[in-house]
């Protein structure tokens, strides 16, 4: 028998191998080893969220004050658009950043039209009726009861307020430009320069979607349309600074150019790019021009409001363009969970309630989960802890579900955790967002 004989150099320095540990020697592989290492450092950082409860006033969200300091965007991300939790949390999560931090901006991944119907709801014109005004919103990922709860605390807020900021929605997202040329010709002058591009355009698309044709056109047949886009944001442009609702229009106009532009591109990876970097630039421009020096929490998928993209793929997110103009002042939280199911629409329709493949026993989400609904983990001390940060090296499974899904298929993605998040809130059960009881466009 040949013994291993470890350097007496190494002993002393209290190194040992994977068979000489203790672990080891109580029977435990060197698998669970490592996995019990792991859970211990996180149940050390893990700060537990005890409850869903939109308005509970307790020690969950403690940690809102410190992590927001000299913050001006949060981006809070979801690991699927139809998860019931994860759009609670989010609701609290944004009612915490109103008390403790100041915020005052809600941005929503959904069209400028969109966003700005939704803000007219919160300020208390027009109809009282929440259900009624959310029919505006393009997609069903909105048309939820848990983004209905959160509007409606918008508007009860914003009518006992007294003297303090009035709470405000924007829609940053450009895939709605018909809905934009909607607005505008509501909001635009009766006559002059850009009431005649905006007649231009509006026959144009009257019955049908010049957009989806742009590309399978010839240069010289769309060349007409895509003049009138340039008209349209010039007239915008040339408006008086005083005119009344210039920046409105200004954002409309600026939509109905991204997404003829978009609708030009070669493929979808270049298209995806590029509409993350322009909603990058609408909350950049959105916070300059219409809601100066405020504070904004951005509503909107995981791999949007992070800074890289999914491991491998060719892909910069919104949250990447954030960080680099912003450096510090952008931060990031990621939404995962471990199991359950999401609304989503699959092969067969939808949206429907679809089950989730459980997140895999050595996950962050499962190794991560205590006696909580959810925890939350500050990703910056987290990486300070040498466990976690040789463990994060590597990609990390993350939750990633969009509109559409497959039932049963895995809801995880390989992602730079460190590198894309700041923060995550991990949920151990997701459960189906609630749709409003009227049934509303499907998209």
């Amino acid at each position: 028998m040949r013994f291993r004989l470890l350097p007496l150099a190494l002993l002393a320095l209290g190194f040992s191998p994977a068979w000489a540990t203790p672990a080891n020697l109580n029977g435990q592989s060197g698998t669970e080893v490592v996995q019990g290492a792991r859970r211990e450092a996180l149940m050390t950082l893990a700060q537990p969220i005890t409850t869903l409860t939109a308005n509970a006033l307790n020690a969950d969200f403690t940690w809102v004050a410190e992590f927001t300091r000299n913050v001006q965007i949060i981006g809070a991300g979801e690991g699927s658009h139809g998860s019931a939790e994860h759009f609670q949390f989010k609701d609290r999560l944004f009612r915490e950043l109103v008390r403790q931090a100041g915020f005052t901006v809600l941005g929503i991944e959904a069209a400028f039209d969109d966003g700005y119907r939704m803000d007219q709801y919160v300020r208390g014109f027009g109809s009282d009726d929440p259900v009624m005004a959310m029919r505006q919103f393009d997609f069903w990922t909105w048309q939820t009861q848990e983004m209905r709860d959160l509007l409606v605390w918008m508007r009860q807020s914003n009518q006992t307020r007294g003297k303090g900021p009035e709470l405000r929605v924007m829609g940053f997202d450009l895939q709605d430009p018909a809905g934009s040329l909607r607005l505008m010709q509501e909001l635009a002058p009766d006559a002059g320069r850009l009431h005649d591009a905006l007649q231009t355009l509006l026959i144009w698309s009257l019955g049908n979607e010049p957009w989806a044709e742009l590309k399978a056109q010839r240069a010289e047949e769309r060349a007409p349309f895509l003049e009138g886009v340039t008209e349209l944001l010039g007239a915008v442009q040339a408006l008086p600074p005083a005119s009344p609702d210039r920046e409105v229009l200004h954002s409309l106009a600026q939509t109905v150019r991204q997404a003829s532009i978009r609708a030009l591109v070669p493929d979808g990876t270049t298209g995806a790019n590029l509409r993350d970097a322009a909603m990058a630039g609408n909350v950049r421009q959105l916070l300059a021009g219409l809601f100066p020096g405020q504070k904004a929490m951005l509503w909107a998928h995981n791999f949007h409001v992070s800074k890289v993209g999914a491991h491998g793929q060719p892909y910069r997110p919104m949250g990447s363009h954030l960080a680099r103009d912003l450096g510090t002042r952008y931060r990031a939280i990621g939404l995962s969970y471990a199991e359950g199911e999401v609304r989503a629409i699959d092969t067969q329709g939808g949206p429907v309630p679809l089950k989730v493949a459980p997140a895999r026993p050595e996950s962050l989400d499962m190794l991560a989960m205590g006696s909580a609904p959810a925890v939350f983990i500050d990703l910056r001390r987290a990486v300070l802890n040498p466990v976690l940060r040789s463990w994060w090296v590597n990609p990390v499974d993350f939750a990633g579900v969009g509109a559409l899904f497959t039932a049963g298929t895995s809801a995880h993605v390989p992602i730079e955790l460190p590198a894309a998040f700041d923060g995550v809130i991990l949920v151990r059960r997701s459960t189906a967002s609630t749709l409003l009881s009227s049934s509303a466009p499907q998209r």
